[in-house]
């Protein structure tokens, strides 16, 4: 994806974002739910214009600082080789986002139950779609599983991510659907975790049968 194409997007979805929040915010109550528990269940409030105004900031926020980090990058670590899909991931991780702000504050309006599960789900499907590209992922100090092993050898990196990339392909599709069907929420939670932290000590391991440190 170029980064005009990025950049557009990214834009859009934030507008949209921000629309939306502009729609809502003279039905919202005050004090606003804010924060929902494991259950669901409101668990704190703040007013209105924070609940509108929060997560369009942060994306904001996040997309200068993702746009700016490229250029921050030094030597050999720099995304030029692999910048489309450096863009394609920066527009999911703010789609993502504006989901999760959509839900939210349209629970927010009804002072309704916020699902958790429905929550975990976008999360493993974010999971699925970032897995078809995070193997292409090269060496930086800014996207991927970045740790001292996959940052010290280029072909640890390169194992570790491709293997990170079937890892949430998969579990991303499944743990969806699983939660999607009943799966606990903790299950599901425990699920999610454990494929993202997994790779950090796949990375170790990997390191050392590459370096001969078995």
């Amino acid at each position: 994806m170029k980064r005009s194409t990025a950049l557009a997007i990214s834009l859009a979805i934030i507008a949209v974002t921000a629309l939306y929040s502009a729609i809502l915010y003279p039905n919202l109550p005050n004090p606003t739910p804010s924060h929902w528990n494991a259950e669901g269940k409101i668990d704190g409030y703040s007013s209105p214009l924070t609940m509108c105004l929060l997560m369009p900031g942060i994306m904001v926020a996040l997309l200068l600082l993702l746009v700016a980090l490229p250029k921050m990058s030094p030597g050999r670590f720099k995304v030029d080789s692999w910048v489309r899909v450096y863009n394609v991931i920066m527009v999911l991780v703010l789609a993502m986002q504006g989901t999760l702000h959509f839900v939210i504050l349209n629970a927010t309006r009804t002072s309704a139950t916020l699902s958790p599960k429905f929550m975990l789900c976008v999360m493993f499907v974010f999971f699925a779609f970032l897995g078809n590209f995070i193997g292409q992922v090269r060496q930086n100090f800014w996207v991927g599983v970045r740790t001292p092993w996959t940052i010290a050898n280029e072909t640890v990196w390169n194992i570790v991510h491709r293997f990170a990339g079937r890892l949430w392909v998969v579990v991303g599709i499944v743990g969806a659907i699983l939660t999607l069907f009943g799966l606990s929420f903790w299950i599901s939670f425990g699920l999610l975790m454990a494929a993202a932290i997994f790779p950090t000590f796949h990375s170790y391991f990997v390191w050392r049968e590459v370096e001969g440190n078995v």
